[in-house]
């Protein structure tokens, strides 16, 4: 979708592909047989086995981002320590009670 939306705008696709040497990504155009060949008849998009293991192994994330973890760990620029922070606060209380 962002390739296409970019794509949208012929001049500044022009003016980056030539920026960064793609020329010949200007002169081939948007790849339709690769979306034919991804997208059901329903609309659904449909990885293959590789291109999910592909992903995987080069994100180090599942497929189905509801198969990740619900945080992440990150350093603290501060102090050094690990911070977990979550994806999401959605049906976490709003308030949450200190610990006392």
């Amino acid at each position: 979708m962002v390739f296409h939306s970019h794509m949208l705008n012929p001049r500044a696709f022009l003016e980056d592909c030539l920026r960064y040497g793609a020329r010949q990504l200007w002169t081939t155009g948007f790849p339709w047989p690769l979306v034919d060949r991804a997208i059901d008849t329903s609309f659904n998009y449909k990885a293959s086995p590789d291109a999910r293991a592909a992903w995987t192994a080069q994100t180090g994330l599942a497929w189905d981002n509801t198969e990740d973890p619900l945080s992440k760990k990150l350093k603290c620029p501060a102090c050094g320590g690990d911070v977990e922070a979550p994806w999401t606060t959605c049906g976490l209380e709003e308030h949450p009670k200190s610990e006392a």
